[in-house]
Formats: structure tokens, C-alpha cells, sequence
């Protein structure tokens, strides 16, 4: 599954929850890839398709991208694992951090 792929199948996923999520233009997206619309929320999605952990980085631009789409949320979903250093800025920030495998749940709770 490539990164384009991850994003149509967490995009997907929400459709199939009847929550509406739209993509971001390929390019200059400011490190949002989906905007889901849940409850009352505005939700700006990073997906990561990674073979290793999931760095500071992702966190850093999708706290960004959050404030640029006025968003009231910010999620990280990646078919990896998240490193201590995404972990801990995370929980400061309040960027939810979800692997791929957890999304239902994710939505569940939300919801």
C-alpha cells in the first residue's frame, strides 16, 4: 500500500462511518492529508505510511496544518509505530496519535 493508498483507505473508512473527510491538495497541503468533519469537530488527518517509527516531524506540521485549516483537532494515523519523541510532543500538543489497525475505535470515542 503506498501513502496515496493509506490516505484513500482511511478516507474511505470514515465514508463508511458516514463522517465526511476530504482530501488536501497533493501538494503544499501544509502536513494535513484528510479533513474529516465529526460531531461538531473539524479534524485535520496526517496519514504516514512508514517501514520505521513515525518521527517529531509529523506532529509538528499537522499541529501547523491544524491552525492554517482551522481545525479544532489534529490526528497522526500511520500503518507504523510512533517514536517517544512524537509520543511526548504529542500530549503536549494535543495531537492524537492513532495506528491504522485502532481507527474504528478512534472514531467510536469521538464520535
Amino acid at each position: 500500500m503506498s501513502g496515496v493508498e493509506l490516505e484513500q483507505f482511511i478516507k474511505d473508512i470514515f465514508a463508511a462511518k458516514g463522517i465526511n473527510c476530504k482530501t488536501t491538495p497533493a501538494s503544499g497541503d501544509f502536513g494535513v492529508d484528510l479533513i474529516a468533519h465529526l460531531n461538531s469537530k473539524k479534524i485535520a488527518i496526517q496519514c504516514k505510511r512508514f517501514k520505521d517509527m513515525v518521527g517529531f516531524s509529523a506532529v509538528q506540521e499537522v499541529y501547523t496544518g491544524k491552525d492554517l485549516y482551522e481545525c479544532n483537532e489534529a490526528w497522526v494515523i500511520t500503518n507504523s509505530t510512533f517514536s517517544k519523541q512524537a509520543e511526548h510532543a504529542s500530549k503536549k500538543l494535543k495531537i492524537k496519535l492513532i495506528n491504522v489497525c485502532n481507527i474504528f475505535d478512534q472514531i467510536q470515542l469521538t464520535n
